[in-house]
């Protein structure tokens, strides 16, 4: 049910699937490919941690995009992690 909640755009659907093929499925692959899922659909959280595993492999042009859009959605700590991307 939430695949086809998600796949409709519902991006608190889509966060649930990531959440379960990141830790109940715990198939990695298919996670990071709904988050970035999640994140295009304009999940705060989504693109907050999709900018940090950016940041985990070496990525700083992409994390500060995703970092930039999390700000933007409206996630708390957006705007922090742009600010410390941006002025190390």
């Amino acid at each position: 049910r939430q695949k086809g909640l998600a796949r409709s755009g519902d991006k608190r659907a889509s966060f649930n699937v990531y959440s379960h093929y990141w830790s109940a499925g715990n198939d990695k692959v298919k996670a990071m490919e709904w988050l970035k899922y999640t994140a295009e659909l304009g999940h705060g959280s989504a693109q907050y941690i999709l900018a940090q595993n950016y940041i985990h492999n070496g990525d700083t042009p992409s994390a500060i995009y995703w970092a930039k859009r999390s700000r933007d959605s409206g996630y708390p700590n957006g705007a922090a992690l742009v600010e410390s991307l941006e002025n190390p």
